[in-house]
């Protein structure tokens, strides 16, 4: 009775803290969507209208173009739901209940490989990539994490207990995102390595040792570079290597305390 009690009161309690994260991200994200939204529908209208000579073309003055496009405006604003405030209980009820169901709606701009605006399928679509991204990454640092960790607690206050240990430090203290956007953008300058991925699964070369030689031909065979080389160079240079020294540092302190 009490395992069943404690599981219960778990569970009741990280679905509050889910609604509760829910709520505030809501509220965080809320007003400045309203008003990303709202100027996407007045430059969508009056895209569409103007771009249409015939339409553009029916009205008499200026007066009642301006009618017309506000008209349109009013439509798509109450279609999307924004003509009432975001803080409305059943604005923020709604969109709470849809972030649970995970209906993400559509995409204004992005689309899939496939031309879907459902964000569900521009994410499942990039799920494996991600997947496989994030894989080869702990791989690699679990390896070296491992490694270092070994080595230092082997050889506690020698030059590379101090050297990693500093390392883990100074690793640890950059966001992982940021380290990754400024090493794509070094190497893509630097060695012509490629900031995206390639969707051509038929061209399979290896060519790791590239991205320790910086004195190859910039352009040869740039748009050829297959996706699986960027995926596992990418994921050792700009997320495995930052980090690596967080691993051993948790290693270390764990293992060897």
């Amino acid at each position: 009775m009490g395992l069943k009690r404690y599981i219960a009161t778990r569970g009741l309690t990280m679905f509050g803290v889910l609604l509760v994260t829910l709520l505030l991200t809501i509220s965080l994200v809320g007003s400045n969507m309203d008003i990303i939204l709202k100027q996407g529908i007045v430059y969508q209208v009056r895209t569409e209208i103007t771009e249409n000579t015939a339409i553009a073309a029916s009205f008499s003055s200026v007066e009642e173009f301006e009618k017309y496009v506000q008209e349109q405006i009013d439509k798509r604003t109450k279609a999307l739901g924004l003509d009432t405030p975001w803080y409305s209980p059943q604005r923020m009820g709604f969109a709470m209940y849809k972030l649970l169901i995970l209906d993400f709606g559509h995409a204004t701009f992005l689309t899939s490989d496939s031309g879907s605006s459902n964000v569900s399928d521009i994410l499942l679509e990039k799920i494996p990539r991600t997947v496989l991204l994030f894989t080869t990454a702990t791989i690699i640092i679990s390896i070296i994490g491992i490694f270092l960790g070994a080595l230092s607690g082997s050889k506690v206050g020698s030059v590379t207990d101090r050297i990693t240990s500093m390392f883990a430090v100074i690793s640890s203290s950059f966001p992982v995102w940021w380290v990754g956007m400024l090493m794509i953008f070094y190497l893509h300058l630097r060695i012509s390595f490629p900031c995206k991925s390639n969707t051509d699964f038929t061209i399979y070369r290896s060519r790791l040792h590239r991205c320790f030689t910086v004195s190859y031909d910039f352009a040869t065979d740039y748009n050829r570079v297959d996706w699986v080389w960027f995926m596992g160079v990418s994921s050792t240079k700009f997320y495995g290597w930052n980090n690596a020294g967080r691993f051993y540092h948790c290693k270390k302190n764990y293992w060897y305390r």
